[in-house]
């Protein structure tokens, strides 16, 4: 202040030469120590199982379905929810599986066949198969034998398609023979068309009118087996009616291989030649 004085400044009333009390604290000394390390923080563990069997649990079990019987499997079809039928008699025991499949699929026939005839050959056993397909034929030769025989010509080779055939003929030779001789004759020739053959061969309206017209459909099968077999059905029904006819045929003709001759002869009993 002597200084300031001394130069003339004058000193402003209650003008205090003090630092301000902020600024005349001194910092606190820095400390060399370091700051103690924070301790590691441990890791959450789940908490341990009550039980150390502990395991998931299993899903809720679902209640046994009950196994059905032939005569709900019988109510089934009859209420016409035939597929439903099908599966339930699927699971049957042996013994009644077939049976009910056979009731089951000739109910469904009688409704819807081609639908049923469908379902029978999708299924994938054989014997099953089998059974469900001839019950539907059983229900469809009668009605409407023609039907049947152009459904099953489609089918390929084998003894579905046999079973089909076989059984349309019978019945369609019945009701309508020219119809049905003249469709057989349509056909393209195929060895896998003998069973078709032999049916009209052997029909005995055809052996009774015409023997000579059977033994030509009887000669033209191709399988060696089912030709002897057919010629020696159709030589016996003939031989009932004109026995003389028959043996002069059986004796005679050229169509008759060596075998086939001595087949006939001996199995039908034709009196030798002195």
């Amino acid at each position: 202040m002597l200084v300031l004085a001394a130069l003339g400044i004058p000193l402003a009333c209650g003008l205090s030469l003090r630092r301000p009390a902020s600024a005349s604290r001194q910092a606190a000394p820095l400390s060399s120590e370091r700051p103690a390390p924070l301790a590691p923080r441990k890791a959450e563990q789940p908490a341990p199982p009550s039980d150390h069997a502990l395991s998931l649990s299993a899903p809720p079990q679902r209640p046994a379905q009950p196994i059905p019987d032939f005569a709900t499997v019988l109510a089934t079809g009859e209420r016409g929810d035939y597929a439903a039928a099908v599966r339930l008699g699927a699971s049957l025991p042996e013994d009644q599986r077939g049976p009910a499949l056979a009731s089951v699929f000739g109910r469904w026939a009688s409704q819807d066949r081609s639908a049923a005839a469908s379902a029978a050959l999708a299924l994938a056993d054989p014997l099953a198969r089998d059974i469900a397909w001839s019950a539907v034929v059983q229900q469809w030769a009668p009605v409407d034998p023609a039907s049947l025989a152009a459904y099953a010509s489609d089918l390929p080779p084998g003894t579905v398609r046999n079973i089909a055939l076989d059984s349309a003929l019978g019945h369609w030779l019945e009701s309508d023979p020219p119809a049905a001789i003249a469709w057989v004759e349509a056909l393209p020739s195929s060895p896998e068309d003998d069973v078709i053959v032999a049916r009209i061969a052997q029909h005995p309206g055809l052996i009774g009118s015409q023997p000579e017209l059977a033994i030509a459909w009887a000669e033209a099968i191709r399988d060696p087996v089912l030709r002897s077999r057919t010629l020696g059905t159709v030589i016996r029904e003939w031989r009932d009616i004109n026995p003389a006819a028959a043996e002069h045929y059986a004796r005679t003709s050229p169509e008759l291989t060596p075998g086939e001759r001595e087949d006939i002869l001996v199995g039908e009993r034709f009196t030798p030649h002195p």
